[in-house]
């Protein structure tokens, strides 16, 4: 627009050549203050939107961390948590098997009584039939010696013979005619 060069009129420039220039320069100037005003309204809208974004994205930026700061918080108490729980459960544990192997002994020590007992029972019971042999074999002896004496002496009728003493008591021994073929009856 410097450049501008107005054609000369008797006392200057043409008046009406200036005036278009001025009149087209002004519209020209004011239609691209209207667009600039227009572009500067354009801006100031998308800056509000960028603002509402930014006060959105803040806003869940704050809740974002709020919520990680509570989900660290719970992940933090769940592992104390289960911690204490690990730590319960093997103390509960420990004294489970210490009650149990506590019991387990007792048991043990038992099963040696009763073994013990069984031993002491099994003893005696092989005494009383080596005393039950030994007495039936004496009887037998003794039998067989007062048969063969009675034998010799066809008066006497009833020979009884005894056990040597013991647990079971005496054995009386009745006339043959008397005697039961049946042991146990």
């Amino acid at each position: 627009m410097a450049q501008k060069r107005f054609p000369n009129s008797m006392f200057g420039f043409e008046k009406s050549t200036v005036n278009t220039y001025i009149e087209n320069l002004t519209r020209d100037y004011e239609e691209k203050l209207t667009a600039k005003d227009m572009e500067i309204e354009k801006l100031v809208a998308q800056l509000k939107n960028v603002n509402k974004k930014y006060e959105y994205i803040k806003l869940e930026e704050e809740r974002i961390l709020t919520e990680k700061e509570k989900i660290t918080k719970a992940l933090i108490s769940a592992n104390e948590k289960a911690d204490r729980i690990v730590e319960d459960a093997k103390e509960t544990v420990t004294a489970e098997v210490v009650e149990l192997e506590t019991k387990a002994e007792k048991e043990r020590e038992k099963i040696v009584d009763i073994k013990r007992e069984l031993m002491g029972m099994k003893s005696e019971a092989m005494e009383m039939l080596t005393k039950y042999q030994s007495a039936l074999s004496e009887i037998v002896f003794n039998g067989a010696e007062e048969i063969t004496e009675a034998k010799e002496e066809p008066k006497k009728e009833t020979v009884e013979a005894q056990a040597p003493a013991s647990d079971a008591g005496a054995w009386n021994v009745q006339e043959a005619d008397e005697e039961s073929d049946d042991f146990f009856g």
